[in-house]
């Protein structure tokens, strides 16, 4: 029997279909078209012909025109807190956007009409009766979007199936909102019951790829036991679980993302899901289970999601040709007005960002934010207190720049004016930098010539300018002018580190501009009469591009008759992933007479990579040298391949305890608490 909103339903469809009598019928070929193939899907799989005698697995059977009743109680609730991934750092976003929690439910009735069986794909119209959803975030009630899903689902949808079951693609009716759309992709994802194909090995036990939301994963069937009777037709159940969602494929070169790291993401499901399938019919006849999520960012738990199905047929019945008709006239709308939609379209990075800064930057335009700036006070403030009433204008200026670069030439002008104490030019600067788009490096171009003479503001918007993920050739001629120019040492100096910077970003995306940067830094350290300070300089900046060809250079300076060259060439050699690197460095902290240098050569080994010979030199090292800050860079870089070599915690607990110099005890008794065996160690990078 049908359920009462079912007969609603019909008698909707057959007015529908009185009215319009003298149209051609639907032609009745469409119905011989039909092929019996496996598939299956949200559990709206259509009816089979009966009589026919089922095999003994589960195979779906398709007929246009055949009609399934399921009554639907879905549940989804998640919770997400950001907050840890920002412990112990300074600058962390607002709590409020940093945790959320979601509760979804929908329950009512799901009717799926099978409306085409050909090319190895199946066509459903899905149709919801009396749906009831409910959607609550952080505690309050969204009756708006709530309202539009319903509308949706109460219009239907076609969805386009594989024969085995796997929704290929959603179609909604047009003008259907974002929101609904992703909701209904997601309960597909939630409903899908994928068969093995006719020629699988193995079609009691079976591992398959699916997708939804969050990528595509293995999930594994396996028929638990089949009804009596079973052999010439009967139920099968069957149990489903997720096992892992599988790593992406790597995206060709993506637009950087100014201002954030790459973190990795660990999703970790857990489905228990039971499918009671009706292999007289080929269709689900039930489906119900639990699903768990926990999720993983930098190996620190985020986010938990949890949701509940169940899923049971209440009728069956075969559309009347005039009936079908109207839902083919419908379908074929839908496919000329709405795009096919899968259930898991990997965004990229440059779409994740825009919606985050969307997000972020809300209704506020360019004339409010200044204003807000303008509010603030003038002077810098107690640190805690600053930081708390500058951060949300912070960021909200990253997503104005992000999303209406056109608006940094404003923001260039203000930042150029601004006292160098004033929370404007300490935001504006932090943000356009933090983007680094074209538009934010000329806004910063800007404010560093508008400030030539500006000793302080000066070095600071150059050293900005230099850490943007891609300059543009605008910003490393405002570099070379700078360095070349500049009385203050202090600009210039920042300008050949910046220029150092900006050769190692380019180095992967144009190798030819990268190139070009060392050749000149080279050109600029190999000058006639180069002063000692600029030779350092020029040799720290090199150590910013680590670039290899940089080496001969460096070797030649360790030659130097001044310490400060000698020390700076060391530090140049930090970054070189060169296998004659580390012999200099530690023949220079065994041998070099001044403990300027010797310092600068354990601060650089500090970023190597951990080997047995630099244990055994800097250990050695360690017991010959005199002076304590030398003796304490040695043990810090120690420290950092304990995990590899666990014989230097001896050295670091000797030193701890008896050592003559106090500053040398108590640097040691520090790196022993931070040592912890499950924890390797990493070797430092450059910061």
């Amino acid at each position: 029997m049908m359920g009462g909103g079912s007969r609603k339903f019909l008698r909707r469809i057959r007015a529908r279909a009185s009215r319009n009598r003298e149209r051609p019928s639907f032609n009745a070929a469409r119905l011989l078209r039909a092929v019996l193939a496996a598939a299956a899907f949200l559990a709206s799989v259509s009816l089979g012909a009966a009589g026919q005698s089922a095999p003994p697995v589960p195979v779906y059977r398709f007929v246009p025109g055949a009609s399934v009743t399921y009554r639907i109680a879905y549940v989804s609730r998640a919770n997400a807190d950001l907050r840890v991934l920002f412990q112990g750092q300074q600058s962390a976003p607002p709590s409020s956007n940093l945790a959320y929690a979601l509760n979804a439910s929908l329950q009512g009735l799901l009717r799926a009409t099978t409306l085409r069986v050909a090319g190895g794909q199946v066509e459903l119209f899905i149709v919801f009766q009396d749906p009831a959803v409910q959607l609550i975030v952080n505690g309050q009630l969204q009756e708006a979007q709530a309202g539009e899903v319903m509308r949706e689902l109460k219009r239907g949808f076609l969805v386009e199936l594989t024969p085995q079951g796997r929704p290929a693609a959603l179609r909604m009716q047009e003008g259907a909102s974002k929101f609904s759309q992703d909701f209904t992709l997601t309960l597909l994802a939630v409903l899908q019951v994928v068969l093995p194909d006719a020629h699988a090995s193995n079609r009691q036990s079976w591992t398959i790829r699916e997708e939804d939301r969050n990528g595509f994963y293995l999930a594994h069937y396996r028929i638990i036991q089949k009804e009596a009777g079973s052999e010439t037709g009967g139920g099968i159940e069957l149990h489903k679980s997720k096992l892992r969602y599988l790593p992406e494929k790597e995206k060709a070169a993506e637009p950087e993302m100014p201002g954030r790291e790459n973190a990795k993401k660990v999703l970790t499901p857990k489905m228990n899901f039971s499918v009671h399938f009706d292999a007289v019919n080929g269709e689900v006849a039930s489906l119900q289970g639990t699903e768990s999520q926990e999720t993983e960012i930098q190996g620190k738990k985020v986010a938990h999601a949890e949701t509940l199905l169940s899923l049971r047929r209440e009728a069956r019945q075969s559309m009347l040709a005039e009936e079908l008709d109207i839902l083919f006239q419908l379908a074929d709308r839908i496919r000329k007005t709405s795009p096919a939609l899968a259930l898991y379209s990997p965004r990229s990075r440059a779409e994740i960002e825009a919606n985050i800064q969307s997000t972020e930057l809300g209704e506020a335009t360019l004339k409010d934010l200044l204003a807000q700036l303008a509010a603030l006070p003038s002077e810098s403030q107690e640190s805690e207190k600053q930081e708390a009433d500058e951060l949300p204008l912070y960021l909200k200026f990253k997503a104005l720049i992000y999303l209406h670069p056109e608006d940094c030439a404003e923001l260039g002008k203000a930042l150029g004016e601004a006292p160098v104490t004033s929370a404007t030019y300490r935001v504006l600067s932090a943000a356009l930098g933090a983007v680094g788009n074209p538009e934010a490096q000329s806004a910063l171009i800007h404010a560093i010539r508008s400030r030539t003479s500006d000793d302080k503001a000066l070095p600071e918007l150059i050293a900005t300018l230099g850490t943007v993920p891609h300059p543009t050739e605008e910003a490393e001629k405002a570099m070379r002018e700078v360095a070349a120019t500049a009385k203050n040492p202090n600009a210039s100096g920042g300008a050949l580190l910046a220029m150092g910077s900006m050769a190692r970003n380019l180095a992967q995306k144009e190798p030819k501009r990268s190139e070009e940067l060392v050749n000149s830094l080279l050109q600029l350290g190999s000058e006639p009469g180069a002063s000692d300070e600029k030779i350092q300089h020029v040799l720290q900046a090199l150590g910013n591009t680590a670039s290899p060809s940089a080496l001969p250079f460096l070797k030649q300076c360790l030659a130097s008759a001044t310490p400060g060259v000698r020390a700076a060439a060391l530090d140049g050699m930090r970054a070189l992933k060169l296998p004659e690197v580390d012999p200099l460095l530690l023949t220079a902290l065994a041998t070099d007479a001044e403990p300027v240098v010797r310092r600068e050569a354990a601060f650089a080994l500090g970023f190597r990579q951990p080997s047995r010979a630099s244990v055994d030199a800097q250990t050695k090292a360690f017991a010959a040298e005199s002076d304590d800050k030398v003796r304490a860079g040695i043990l810090s870089n120690l420290a950092k391949m304990h995990a590899q070599f666990p014989e230097v915690r001896e050295v670091i607990a000797t030193a701890a305890e008896k050592d003559e110099s106090e500053y040398v005890r108590k640097t040691a008794t520090g790196l022993l608490l931070k040592l912890s065996p499950a924890s390797p160690s990493k070797p430092e990078t450059k910061p």
